[in-house]
């Protein structure tokens, strides 16, 4: 009896340390240092489509900069021109959610929802304003 209660001890805190629905079970970084990287879209999804190739045609180097101090950039060239937003960056008070607040071109606030962060993989979904779920999936660059 004394060996099963800390194995049950063990077991449960993995299980409540998984956050996101697509895992990781257990990470020795927090959830601010495994964001805090250079990113690069690995796959691009609207509803159930895929439009990756789409998405790296229209934005071959799109990139996405999250900094220790809690700024982020995101910059790409489109159609020969180089697009770009930048402001600052938090998780929600839950961490589940990963909020952007874009100071420049425009002032807003953009909330994604975290389905798995690795060290090198960042999984967002959210609703554009059309209405349709939007699915990224980045990986360090």
């Amino acid at each position: 009896m004394k060996k099963l209660i800390p194995a049950l001890l063990v077991f449960l805190i993995i299980a409540s340390c998984n956050k996101y629905e697509d895992g990781p079970k257990l990470s020795l970084r927090t959830r601010k240092a495994r964001i805090i990287n250079t990113w690069k879209v690995e796959k691009y999804m609207v509803g159930d489509v895929d439009y990756t190739a789409s998405f790296k045609t229209a934005y071959p180097d799109y990139t996405v900069v999250f900094d220790k101090s809690g700024s982020y950039t995101i910059s790409a060239t489109y159609n020969s021109v180089v697009v770009s937003e930048s402001g600052t960056w938090e998780l929600s008070d839950s961490k589940s959610f990963l909020i952007r607040n874009e100071t420049a071109p425009t002032v807003q606030t953009h909330s994604n929802e975290i389905t798995r962060l690795k060290n090198d993989e960042l999984n967002t979904k959210y609703y554009d304003s059309n209405g349709s779920l939007v699915e990224m999936q980045l990986v360090t660059k």
